[in-house]
Order: structure tokens, then C-alpha cells, then sequence
């Protein structure tokens, strides 16, 4: 999980970003970026040693990964998260390290060859006793998904978290990619609970 989050070159881009709030003497910007940094890598630490978390926390985790990437890339995508004002929804027990993966491959894949700005969006809702986290990404004339060849190690990790979370608290969590006008990711959590 930190590997997939703290790559040299994600970390070496944000801080050439702050660096160059810096040397404009923009240090509202500069302060509000290192700030978010600090968020990420402590809610990632904090995390890392759980198996369940709540989806506050990683929901967090995605905001603040989302903004860094967005001082990135800019000009490539809009990222817009549903509020999260529900507490039924805050506190819902996930696996940690889940969602994240599936926004990196977005940003890292789907907008590579665009002339449009992208969009990718983060919602949740509670259905047949579930939590319905769903992330979508805007085609703008993508053609091809090149993600199905280039899957990130961090999007094969939440695949076997999935999988592995599934066998050891006997309830399935689901996971459904659909692919038309843009990408949906759609993944479905029962309350876990130990068998």
C-alpha cells in the first residue's frame, strides 16, 4: 500500500509542484499541498496495520491523493468526491488500501492521450444492507480501455483484497468494471463481520 501511494516519481512531482508554489510565493498553495501530503502518508501508516478501517478514513486517503494528482495534472482531469455526510456511511468497516488503486490507474491510464479534460467521480449510497462505492471516468473518445493490459500493482493488490476478505469473513464482496461512455467501478461491501 505505501509503495503504491509513496512511488519516487508521485512524491518527486508533488514536491516539485510545492516547490514551485514556493518560488511564486504562493504559500497558501504551497502550505495546502504539503498539508494534504502529510494527511495521506499519516491516515496511509495509521491504516496499514489494520484489516478493517472505516470508509471515513479511506475516503480521506482518496481525497487527498486525488488533490496531489490534480496539482499534477490539471490539465488532464476534474475529480469531483459525493460529500460524505452520512454516519452510517462513515463508519463502515472496509478493507484497507481498497480504493485508492482503482483512481491511480485512472489518472495514470485513462486520460494519456486526451485533448479534453476528464472527469472522474467518487460516490457511495447504502443498498440491500451494503455499501456501494462507485468511481466513474468520463471517455472524452478514448477508444480503447489500455487499462485492461496495464494494470498497476496496486489495482492487482485490491483485487486480492477482495478476494482474500471475502474468504476470511464468508461474505462476497463484489467487484463490477463496466466499460461504456467512460469506466465504472463498482464495489459492493457487506458488513464484515468475523465468522
Amino acid at each position: 500500500i505505501l509503495k503504491s501511494k509513496f512511488k519516487p516519481h508521485f512524491t518527486f512531482n508533488v514536491l516539485s509542484v510545492v516547490n514551485y508554489f514556493i518560488a511564486k510565493k504562493d504559500f497558501e498553495n504551497a502550505t495546502t499541498s504539503l498539508n494534504k501530503m502529510a494527511g495521506l502518508l499519516r491516515l496511509t501508516l495509521e491504516n496499514i496495520s489494520e484489516e478493517l478501517v472505516t470508509y471515513n478514513s479511506e475516503y480521506k486517503i482518496c481525497e487527498y491523493y486525488m488533490y496531489l494528482e490534480r496539482l499534477r495534472f490539471s490539465d488532464k482531469f476534474e475529480f469531483q468526491l459525493e460529500p460524505l455526510t452520512n454516519s452510517e456511511i462513515k463508519n463502515w468497516q472496509i478493507p484497507t488500501g481498497i480504493i485508492e488503486p482503482f483512481l491511480e490507474n485512472s489518472v495514470n491510464h485513462a486520460f494519456n492521450h486526451q485533448h479534453k479534460k476528464g472527469l472522474i467521480t467518487m460516490g457511495h449510497k447504502i443498498e440491500n444492507e451494503c455499501l456501494v462505492i462507485t468511481l466513474t471516468e468520463s471517455d472524452n473518445g478514448l477508444e480503447n480501455d489500455t487499462r485492461s493490459t496495464r494494470h498497476s500493482q496496486g489495482l492487482r493488490i485490491s483485487k486480492d483484497i477482495i478476494k482474500a476478505t471475502s474468504r476470511l469473513y464468508g461474505k462476497a464482496l463484489k467487484l463490477d468494471i463496466r466499460s461504456k461512455n467512460g469506466t465504472t467501478v463498482i464495489i459492493t461491501f457487506p458488513l464484515l463481520k468475523l465468522k
